[in-house]
């Protein structure tokens, strides 16, 4: 299993590397530097501060869910598994989604060691991760088709072409896919009730992922749960708005624009590479070069501004709260 995962890092870093490599091959290192230097650093640090926020936003949004489970989980616990596990993707991509569900589930066990009745196991956590992960998609999808409708004309043929081309068949496949494995897991937790065998402790651990994915129907704090929602995505948007106020070249553009990047970037950060690194800057500085007509310098130093301003976030409170429970009782 260690060189499994070893092979699965080393081609995940090479897909980035190889990424990277096409992305900034023809930039103008000497004009890229020129006008990195002539942007107004103080909107860059904006956007740092809504990427900031926005974890903050989507650690609360997260312990909504967890409550349901253990009331005593506090906001520290889940703010530090947001960025342990951001931090872990830039080791290995999706494996943070991982990490946080064991940081809670751990910080729960301390808190309940002889009670588990009221402490939150990982699988519950898990499935509390797969839903907001879940509406998070959702989200992306609902902004795209809102913004297609009300400026197709604008934004729709990046969508078409670049991002959706020939991706029809593609998603009959993963939904067909889909069903299967949900088929298979329903089948196994109706059949295996009860007992101690591979296939019991299987089926357990599926049905808690599943009462972590009903449990935003039954919090008493829907919403709450969408007010998060809509903090979250706004300080993303907000965070594209701070990088064009901050870019004489984009001068002009507007909110609609801003919202655009940022769904262009949402569908860029699914790339299974670590920390977007390659993915997001090739995909965003598509978008800025194909609708706005400007230079490929000019759309990787817009990406490299946004991507940055979250990583150096990601990076520092990643580090952070990785020490801090380490210190932690």
């Amino acid at each position: 299993m260690d060189i499994k995962k070893t092979l699965k890092y080393l081609l995940s870093l090479a897909l980035a590397g190889v990424l990277i490599y096409f992305s900034f091959k023809e930039i103008d290192w000497k004009e890229f530097i020129r006008d990195a230097s002539d942007c107004n650093w103080g909107y860059i640090g904006l956007a740092s501060f809504a990427a900031f926020m926005a974890i903050i936003f989507r650690s609360e949004r997260w312990r909504l869910l967890v409550k349901r489970f253990d009331t005593t989980i506090d906001p520290l616990t889940t703010f530090n598994g947001v960025n342990i596990g951001y931090l872990a993707n830039f080791a290995f991509p999706r494996i943070g989604e991982f990490i946080r569900c064991g940081v809670v589930s751990k910080r729960s066990a301390l808190r309940h060691p002889q009670d588990k009745e009221n402490s939150v196991t990982y699988d519950k956590v898990l499935g509390t991760v797969v839903l907001t992960r879940t509406w998070d998609i959702l989200v992306v999808f609902i902004l795209i088709v809102l913004l297609m409708i009300l400026r197709g004309d604008r934004f729709g043929v990046f969508f078409k072409e670049h991002l959706f081309a020939n991706m029809g068949m593609n998603w009959i496949w993963i939904l067909a896919a889909l069903a299967v494995v949900i088929a298979l897991i329903w089948w196994m937790v109706k059949r295996s009730s009860g007992g101690n065998g591979i296939m019991a402790k299987a089926a357990g651990f599926f049905k808690g992922i599943g009462d972590g994915v009903r449990s935003v129907m039954q919090t008493d704090k829907k919403a709450l749960f969408l007010v998060y929602t809509v903090l979250l995505w706004t300080m993303y948007w907000l965070m594209c708005m701070a990088i064009i106020w901050a870019m004489p070249q984009l001068q002009g553009m507007n909110g609609a624009d801003a919202l655009f990047l940022c769904l262009a970037g949402s569908v860029a950060w699914m790339i299974p590479v670590p920390g977007g690194l390659g993915a997001y800057h090739g995909v965003v500085a598509l978008a800025v070069t194909s609708v706005y007509a400007l230079s490929w310098n000019d759309g990787m130093l817009f990406a490299t501004f946004n991507h940055g301003a979250d990583v150096i976030v990601m990076i520092i409170f990643g580090l952070a709260s990785y020490i801090c429970e380490l210190v932690r009782k």
